[in-house]
């Protein structure tokens, strides 16, 4: 089911850090993005998300202690890493695996799992989502886009260099309730879907490239820089001082 999510939405919830920080603070609220990845484990089925992890991959984000980060969009994307072309994977809505050729991207079905799984996230003290259904963040077209196959000019085609076309917002979530994130909390973000000892979550590897195969997150929302300073935990910002 495709999420019509219209630009008053959006700058509804602009307007709402804006009306405090932008207009009483001086602090103008920035469309930004939060995006941690975490390596699939064979046989591993829970993953844990450090919204404030340290050691990042050139094209993570992470978030800053001193950010609050508003949420407008958030989504679980499968992607698969060749250390040898770093960040030239992409990101998958579903997992792909045709007849054995180098249209696949993981070695077996097992990571279909995941969107048997749930969700789970805690914003400080606040319980956001106890259950939420991993099917959610599963996005697979109507109509199945062909794969394209893309040669770099070595005269063949390898599985990191095809990919699925699809909408990246159309692929995620848009959450009814107001999430924040403060750098100043603790976030409990994770991942449980069903496993067992023999699961394999390894890519293909058609041409004996090194793949590693990861879950990653993606929030996108308005951040605003240092807008968990304690002296905004006050009368005056009735809507974000809990999150601080």
């Amino acid at each position: 089911m495709r999420q019509n999510v219209n630009i008053d939405f959006l700058r509804s919830r602009f307007e709402a850090l804006n009306n405090y920080y932008g207009v009483e603070k001086g602090i103008n609220p920035n469309t930004s993005i939060l995006r941690i990845e975490e390596e699939l484990v064979n046989g591993q089925g829970v993953y844990q998300f450090n919204l404030r992890k340290e050691n990042l991959l050139p094209w993570e984000r992470n978030l800053k202690r001193n950010d609050l980060f508003l949420v407008t969009h958030m989504g679980f994307f499968l992607s698969i890493h060749n250390p040898a072309k770093p960040g030239k994977e992409s990101l998958l809505s579903y997992a792909i695996r045709g007849g054995g050729g180098v249209e696949d991207f993981f070695s077996t079905t097992d990571i279909n799992a995941l969107y048997n799984g749930f969700f789970e996230m805690i914003t400080g003290t606040v319980q956001n989502f106890s259950a939420l259904p991993m099917a959610l963040f599963k996005k697979v077209p109507q109509n199945q886009p062909s794969i394209l196959a893309l040669d770099d000019g070595n005269g063949t085609t390898t599985g990191d260099e095809t990919q699925p076309a699809f909408n990246f917002l159309e692929s995620m979530h848009t959450p009814t309730e107001q999430i924040l994130f403060a750098g100043t909390q603790d976030h409990r973000l994770r991942v449980a879907f069903p496993t067992f000892p023999t699961s394999d979550y390894s890519a293909n590897t058609p041409s004996g490239e090194q793949r590693i195969t990861k879950l990653v997150f993606i929030a996108l929302g308005f951040n605003v820089p240092g807008g968990t300073n304690p002296e905004f935990q006050t009368d005056l910002n009735n809507m974000f001082r809990v999150a601080i």
